[in-house]
């Protein structure tokens, strides 16, 4: 009984040397491999740390990878939901540096929608969608004004180069609404303070990505030019909003009023500087025509999103005379 005993202890201490062994020899390995995230989390929710992502073809900068684990120990740090959490604002900003350095990283498509969807969106949600006030932004681009007699939000919004739709969005109330009590307590972003807003457009992924100084705000699929009215590349920005905006028949020349059954520009109208881009009549809008599908080659040269997103688009940035929002187009 006794050497029985004796042999079941050397048995166990061969395997357990083993298992060490092994993971001696794959830690380096493991150590390599880019940080996981997990694999989905709902509109508005904070995953926690999961599944890892696809890795991309090609992989990412060593640059990249630090930023990465960087970013992820800070989320891991923030608690139970890091989107609501006081560094959500500086989450959203290391994790928007993370996605544009991604751009240029051929195969990273499916992680930086991963990171859009787990990540930035969440993060984005509270920041951009919501009514939860941001005190002591760590970023320092959203403040608290409190309402003073005589104040509309109109005025308050062009103070900060916001658009009044923005400012109501985030008051909870419609993009028109003027009713103000003084001492109310508004969410505000100092947009014109932080440089604007800034479009990207993937001409290859068919999407565009909407930041606000920097920080995350959302993306968007489109649908681009025709293969015989091309969208142009280059860098540009925007010129003009116009809420339901009339449209000019590109054969006929007619002018239609919008809701008009012949006007297929849909609800807004976000026209580019054309000198910058090289060609005039190109902008962004929704559309009522027929065959609206998005990650299509449809349009006469325009960005073309579904007409919900586009109001979305139009009720974020701010008019040119407010805040600026440089554009670049790529293939």
């Amino acid at each position: 009984m006794r050497s029985f005993i004796i042999l079941v202890i050397v048995a166990a201490a061969a395997v357990g040397g083993w298992y060490w062994y092994k993971g001696r020899q794959m830690a380096p390995a493991e150590a390599a491999a880019p940080p996981a995230l997990p694999a989905e989390a709902g509109p508005g929710s904070s995953a926690g740390l999961g599944e890892a992502l696809p890795p991309p073809v090609s992989e990412p900068p060593a640059a990249v990878q630090a930023q990465i684990a960087a970013a992820e120990a800070a989320w891991a740090a923030a608690g139970g939901d890091p989107a609501t959490s006081t560094q959500g604002t500086s989450l959203n900003q290391r994790y928007a540096e993370i996605l544009r350095a991604l751009y240029a990283v051929p195969g990273s498509e499916a992680y930086q929608q991963q990171l859009v969807d787990t990540r930035l969106k969440p993060l984005a949600d509270i920041a951009f969608f919501s009514r939860a006030a941001i005190v002591d932004d760590p970023v320092g681009l959203f403040a608290v004004h409190l309402v003073a007699a005589g104040e509309s939000p109109d005025q308050i919004a062009r103070r900060y180069g916001m658009s009044m739709d923005l400012i109501n969005r985030l008051r909870g109330k419609a993009r028109d609404d003027s009713n103000l009590k003084i001492g109310e307590r508004l969410k505000v972003i100092k947009v014109k303070e932080g440089g604007g807003f800034q479009l990207d457009i993937d001409k290859s992924e068919y999407r565009v990505d909407l930041y606000c100084a920097g920080l995350f705000v959302r993306r968007y699929l489109i649908t681009l030019g025709a293969r015989e009215t091309p969208t142009p590349v280059g860098k540009t920005k925007v010129v003009l909003r116009e809420w339901h905006p009339q449209w000019t028949h590109p054969v006929s020349n007619k002018v239609l009023n919008y809701g008009d059954p012949e006007n297929i520009l849909g609800p807004v109208w976000i026209a580019f500087d054309s000198e910058l881009l090289g060609k005039g009549g190109i902008g962004m809008h929704g559309y009522t025509g027929p065959d609206g599908k998005m990650r299509a080659m449809q349009s006469n040269g325009c960005i073309r999103f579904e007409n919900h997103n586009a109001e979305e688009v139009f009720g974020t940035i701010s008019p040119p005379d407010r805040a600026p929002t440089v554009v670049e187009i790529r293939e």
